[in-house]
């Protein structure tokens, strides 16, 4: 098991209450390809707050698609075309 951090931008996501409100929450792989299941997800939120907001674990990885409805909370218009994880 491995321990990361990786970055969220309250200016696009709200992580705090997608991942008080829905539990399980698919994130971004991005270039992450390292982070195995059962790693643990230190989640800093940069802007105001500037701290780890969330500890996760990893519970599934390399989705194909996106299938948790997390809409309401992105902030902006964002896409994703890399892998998923949970």
């Amino acid at each position: 098991m491995n321990y990361w951090i990786i970055p969220s931008n309250p200016k696009f996501y709200n992580t705090k209450d997608a991942f008080k409100d829905l539990k399980v929450v698919q994130w971004q792989q991005g270039r992450t390809k390292s982070i195995e299941i059962g790693d643990i997800i230190f989640i800093y939120e940069g802007g105001e707050n500037q701290s780890i907001i969330i500890k996760s674990e990893v519970i599934d990885k390399d989705i194909e698609r996106h299938f948790i409805d997390d809409e309401p909370y992105y902030v902006g218009q964002q896409t994703f075309n890399a892998p998923w994880m949970t």
